[in-house]
């Protein structure tokens, strides 16, 4: 076969993008930014009333006012059951009462849900020390079963990642934790099983201070690192594809084609090293992908094939930033160029744009 014009290099990797077809299965379950003008959180995103005034619970600049007294509304957020450990991950603050928390009634104000059991319950508490407040976590009960050691200050925000599991319906709390190995606090260990939640829920009541929380960048997934403010809410994707009979497995996948970044695969022989005879590595990017056998991607105009002058060596193609791109599905395909300008055809990445 041939070879396609590898003199030209395309400017931007946007061109197949926008052809797309399909889009990008989340990886997380919920991603919640609260970018919603001030007013009711439902019916917003999907947001949906189980209890309490319907429309007082409140979105705030761009986050929920979660008010202990006078609103009573209860609203939640389903996602599809999973089995095993899920988490929740919000940012939370607590407004200034004007002295350190205290009291007995103290209410919770996040949660999974199903129906009207609740679990992995999430409160504000008395503070320790001598700080403002600090917080608590409930496997399965109403009221706290462990309490985080150290103080927090009002007005500050942190973010809480819980873990649910499922089977041995138990809670684990962590504050401000980048890795899963940081300081946690486990709640009791209730009789299993526990719930299978199919929703997040926030809630508002009457308490001993009647605090106001702010809640922000929602994140519920299967991992701690699902529920970290730095994860993607969409990562992209590449998936190997191969015809039959198979071409080379040789296109090999870079880092998460995310929008923003330079994605940078690489064209090897499977043995190890370029492709033999290659003088060039070539990747085509289309928005259509082929059956095969051999060519697996749809050959595109001029300007949408990505030329390695040294084989073996990544490609750097870039990815533009733009939001429109996320969920976009793309056909790539690798050669090995040899002196004769015939192609050597790999295996295909079907790749969807995260971000």
């Amino acid at each position: 076969m041939r070879a396609l014009d590898v003199t030209k290099r395309p400017a931007v990797f946007g061109a197949a993008v926008l052809a797309f077809a399909g889009a990008a299965g989340a990886q997380v379950l919920v991603c919640e930014d609260f970018s919603y003008p001030d007013g009711s959180l439902v019916p917003n995103g999907g947001w949906s009333n189980h209890s309490g005034t319907p429309g007082d619970l409140l979105v705030s600049s761009g986050q929920v006012v979660v008010e202990h007294g006078t609103p009573s509304e209860d609203a939640n957020i389903t996602f599809t059951p999973v089995s095993g450990n899920i988490y929740y991950g919000i940012d939370f603050s607590v407004d200034d009462l004007g002295a350190p928390y205290s009291g007995g009634d103290n209410e919770y104000f996040a949660h999974f849900r199903v129906n009207f059991d609740f679990s992995a319950r999430l409160d504000v508490v008395p503070p320790t020390n001598t700080g403002d407040y600090t917080v608590g976590i409930a496997s399965d009960d109403s009221t706290a079963d462990a309490i985080w050691a150290t103080d927090l200050t009002y007005g500050t925000t942190y973010r809480a990642i819980v873990r649910y599991d499922q089977d041995a319906n138990i809670a684990e709390l962590w504050i401000d934790a980048t890795a899963s190995t940081d300081t946690s606090i486990l709640g009791d260990d209730q009789p299993d099983p526990g719930d299978t939640p199919v929703s997040f829920a926030l809630r508002q009541s009457d308490s001993s201070e009647n605090e106001t929380v702010r809640v922000d960048n929602l994140r519920v997934g299967l991992t701690f690192d699902d529920c970290l403010l730095s994860t993607l809410c969409s990562p992209g994707t590449q998936t190997p594809r191969f015809s039959v009979p198979a071409n080379p497995g040789a296109l090999n996948p870079g880092g998460q084609p995310n929008v923003g970044t330079t994605w940078n695969p690489t064209v090897e022989d499977p043995a190890g090293g370029p492709i033999p005879g290659s003088i060039t590595d070539v990747i085509i990017v289309s928005a259509t992908p082929l059956p095969g056998p051999g060519l697996l991607c749809t050959i595109p105009g001029a300007g949408l094939t990505f030329v390695q002058p040294t084989p073996g060596d990544p490609f750097a193609i870039a990815i533009p930033d733009v939001p429109s791109f996320v969920g976009a599905a793309v056909c790539t395909q690798g050669a090995g160029v040899d002196a004769s300008l015939s192609l050597v055809l790999t295996n295909a990445l079907d790749l969807v744009i995260g971000g």
